[in-house]
């Protein structure tokens, strides 16, 4: 069914170039003028796109990640805007640096930024003298830039 949607978005597509160029030819009609677009060709345009979006370029950075005092707290995908935030609960700020590094290897660009990195300390109720500091990163990247 997503498949046949998809035909027919891409046949809509085509038509309507061919009628764009076609206006293009005719005599009395400025070549600035396009047709407005209908809100439901709009919509199924941006769902074919989505659809051909490639989760595996999100996915294999999150698996290449050998931290044995890394742990993944938080993922935030956005297709739409196409971007990728990752929270990591940190042992250390110079393990950070090492995460930094790891996140951006073999990349020409580095696609990675740190956007925070905040060090909170929670008390644990079982224990009263007992505190445990952790340290919250997040990074974020933009898709097309992996």
């Amino acid at each position: 069914m997503t498949w046949f949607g998809y035909q027919i978005s891409k046949q809509k597509r085509e038509l309507n170039l061919q009628i764009q160029s076609a206006r293009s030819l005719m005599p009395g009609v400025p070549p600035g003028i396009t047709p407005k677009l209908d809100s439901r060709y709009a919509s199924s345009l941006k769902f074919a796109s989505l659809l051909q979006f490639d989760l595996n370029k999100v996915f294999s950075t999150i698996e290449n990640i050998a931290e044995p005092t890394v742990r993944l707290v938080n993922m935030t995908f956005d297709a739409t805007a196409g971007t990728l935030r990752l929270e990591y609960e940190l042992e250390s700020v110079e393990t950070a640096v090492l995460l930094t590094g790891k996140l951006n290897a073999g990349y020409e660009t580095r696609p990675w930024k740190m956007e925070s990195l905040s060090n909170t300390r929670v008390s644990n109720i079982t224990s009263v003298n007992t505190v445990t500091p952790k340290t919250l990163g997040v990074w974020s990247c933009q898709i097309k830039n992996l």
